[in-house]
């Protein structure tokens, strides 16, 4: 997690492709925002409050857990870090006279991660799609959405983002009510006090590198094949199972889409897709991981002491 705020299709088939695999790996966090900078919809969130999607029914049949997952943060973790960090923002705030408000944060599966096991390689539970197809169960059952933030003042804006934002060189005032502005605002005041750093990004990386390494191997782009001979059985027209996702998850939930992802898994088991794509992507974060042990292992000490810090910050009264 870093400080940086946010409120977490190309046309070509090659292109759509490229992004759905992307998006697949990073559903799993998505990023919210508590309040928004001034004249602006652009969220501007404390550090660290980067949160999983709401909560919402999840997939049961899973791939096996990835190496990499062993140094990537839990969805209940980063939860925590965040409403630690919320809770300083809103007491330094209070100090210069502002009140910041807090939004309440949800969480999907604590225990998940950025692996996003449950659509990593697609969908791979038959009862789940049965149901939603490729949707996310909240955009077929209609769960609303959360308030859109209030914006900030500029005052205001000015004491939370301080001198980390590069529109405002020269305009933050040294004091405000008679107190210095912490540097970086008051999103850098909670930073620090709790340590938050770029510590995900080399678990991060690995994350999203094995999983684009792993679609040139031969033994997946074989699967890949016998998956694609299986579906045209079926009447699809599909070389890759992360198409249809380019294609099937917007709009609404429709027969052709759950008839299309029922056949989508049951061809993944006929040819063993998950387990062969699983394994070869394990493979390959064991080698990169070995490359970067020392990296990752020091990284995870940094996240585990700011998460002592998160819950000592949130055991204190009033928070």
């Amino acid at each position: 997690m870093n400080s940086a705020e946010a409120g977490a299709t190309q046309p070509r088939p090659h292109r759509a492709r490229l992004l759905a695999t992307t998006a697949l790996v990073a559903l799993a966090c998505a990023c919210t925002s508590t309040a928004a900078r001034p004249g602006t919809g652009t969220a501007a969130a404390p550090p660290g409050t980067a949160r999983p999607a709401a909560a919402v029914e999840q997939p049961t049949v899973l791939p096996p857990a990835l190496p990499i997952e062993g140094y990537l943060q839990s969805n209940g973790d980063r939860a925590q870090v965040m409403r630690a960090s919320k809770a300083l923002v809103k007491n330094c705030m209070a100090r210069f006279g502002f009140d910041y408000k807090v939004s309440a944060g949800t969480t999907s599966a604590p225990d998940g991660n950025l692996a996003n096991r449950p659509r990593r390689y697609g969908m791979t539970d038959p009862a789940f799609v049965a149901k939603y197809g490729y949707h996310l169960p909240g955009d077929v059952n209609g769960s609303p959405s959360p308030p859109a933030p209030e914006p900030m003042s500029d005052a205001a804006y000015r004491v939370f983002i301080g001198d980390a934002d590069p529109a405002l060189a020269g305009k933050v005032p040294a004091t405000v009510a008679g107190q210095a502005v912490p540097a970086g605002g008051c999103s850098g005041e909670a930073k620090r006090k709790l340590q938050v750093g770029d510590d995900q990004a080399p678990a991060e990386e690995i994350n999203m590198a094995s999983f684009h390494r792993s679609l040139s191997d031969a033994k997946v782009v074989a699967v890949f094949a016998a998956w694609s001979d299986c579906m045209k059985q079926s009447g699809y027209s599909y070389k890759s199972p992360l198409d249809p996702l380019a294609t099937l998850t917007g709009g609404t939930l429709s027969p052709t889409e759950i008839a299309t992802a029922t056949a989508d898994v049951r061809c993944k088991q006929s040819v063993d897709l998950v387990a062969v794509w699983s394994g070869v992507e394990a493979g390959i974060q064991k080698q990169m991981i070995a490359e970067k042990e020392v990296v990752l292992s020091d990284a995870k000490k940094r996240q585990e002491a700011t998460l002592k810090l998160a819950a000592g910050t949130l055991a204190e009264p009033g928070k």
